[in-house]
């Protein structure tokens, strides 16, 4: 009896121990709990930091130059199988002024545009220069402005004129502000990491003075003056015609900003060079031979007949690939335009008969030949397209056989120009 009531003493005793120790355990737990907790919302502010910053640099991409970065999110491109050439359309674009509501902050600043003065109210300007270029500057209330900055604009215009004559039409407008906070006052379309925005509708470019970076600030505005010629071109005001192909038109621009400063080529054209660039294992070209084994190449090309689909870009988005996206446009346009460099482009003649044919349209045909109209009787227009434009200009038979030419013609140049660097 004795053993037996010891036995229970003792069980006795070890269940009021625990009983004791449970609240301790419990407190441990729910401690153990929050830390988790804890780590698991710095992990979340680490990721959504993590995409915030990946986010800003795709949208800095080329200093933020593109206004056609934004056009794939907006889903404004139209497609040229649904091209009708009837009735003039009002297209909205993501930088006009006049179509985009600005932000609570700014809405006191909002600039107002009309046909009787179009430069944007609420500013001093000053006028620069007339001619092909009306340049105004914001009167400076502090700080220096760039000397001579309506001569430098001026010879940017020349160089663009030596490349691209037949693209130049209409007289540009260029507003200056004397610096950043009052661009993004003042201009509620203009992005945080905007340096410059054009608009043609009103053949404005809108930028800001930059006194200690000039040749960045010059390379910003020959890209943007290359966008408003290029859609002036494609796509006049009032003209229901289809926006130029984003590819070219983002590809052009990126070759004039490169050649902004330096007649054989600036940041791109040594990337060009130096980087390991492959085809796509769909490519025609995907059994050449590259300059150098490349285990991880710094640059997979999409296949050139995916390339040039107006969703490439938003595939390229969705991947995380724009950089990629923009060095391929780079230089699909450079090897159609100008594959040496140097002060003008050698094949000026053919990609300016190039982009006439593209500006080209033919009436629509269903699979029987039969043609294609309207809801209103009117037969429907279509643009020539690539394939077509590219054989009638540079003799390509198809785009396979532009991107086998173009892979045999980089090869080539990478191997030739990577040996002077190394001498």
């Amino acid at each position: 009896m004795k053993k037996l009531a010891f036995i229970a003493a003792l069980f006795c005793f070890y269940n009021l121990f625990c009983f004791a120790q449970q609240p301790s355990a419990q407190e441990n737990l729910i401690n153990k709990i929050n830390k988790e907790q804890q780590r698991e919302e710095i992990a979340l502010k680490e990721n959504t930091i993590a995409k915030q910053e990946a986010l800003a640099q795709k949208s800095a991409l080329t200093n933020g130059l593109s206004p056609i970065l934004k056009k794939a999110e907006e889903k404004e491109l139209k497609t040229e199988e649904n091209t009708s050439l009837g009735t003039p359309e009002v297209k909205t674009k993501e930088l006009t002024s006049e179509k985009q509501e600005p932000t609570k902050e700014r809405q006191k600043h909002n600039t107002k545009i009309n046909k009787e003065n179009p430069d944007p109210q609420g500013v001093d300007w000053i006028a620069l220069s007339n001619g092909k270029l009306n340049v105004k500057m914001q009167r400076r209330t502090n700080g220096i402005s760039t000397p001579n900055l309506s001569l430098k604009f001026n010879n940017v215009y020349q160089s663009l004129f030596r490349n691209i004559p037949w693209l130049m039409g209409g007289r540009a407008r260029v507003y200056v502000y004397q610096n950043r906070k009052n661009f993004l006052d003042h201009e509620p379309v203009a992005s945080d990491w905007s340096g410059a925005f054009f608009s043609p509708e009103n053949n404005r470019i809108v930028m800001y003075d930059e006194p200690d970076n000039v040749d960045k600030m010059l390379s910003q505005f020959q890209h943007e003056l290359t966008h408003l010629f290029v859609e002036n071109y494609f796509c006049p005001k009032g003209s229901a015609k289809p926006e130029p192909p984003i590819w070219l038109n983002e590809g052009l621009a990126v070759n004039m900003e490169d050649i902004a400063n330096k007649s054989i080529g600036g940041v791109w054209a040594n990337d060009l060079i130096v980087m390991n660039l492959i085809p796509s294992p769909k490519s025609p070209a995907a059994s050449l031979r590259p300059p150098r084994p490349i285990s991880n190449a710094d640059v997979q090309f999409i296949k050139f007949s995916d390339f040039i689909k107006n969703d490439s870009y938003d595939s390229a988005v969705a991947a995380g690939k724009v950089q990629d996206w923009y060095m391929q446009a780079y230089a699909m346009v450079r090897f159609l335009f100008k594959p040496y460099n140097n002060q003008y482009p050698e094949k000026r003649i053919q990609f300016e008969q190039f982009t006439k044919l593209l500006n080209t349209y033919q009436n629509k045909r269903n699979s029987k030949g039969k043609l294609l109209k309207d809801e209103a009787g009117r037969q429907i227009k279509t643009r020539l397209s690539v394939a077509a434009a590219l054989k009638k200009a540079y003799g390509y038979n198809s785009i396979d056989d532009f991107e086998l030419k173009f892979w045999q013609w980089l090869y080539q140049y990478q191997t030739d120009e990577r040996a002077k660097l190394n001498n």
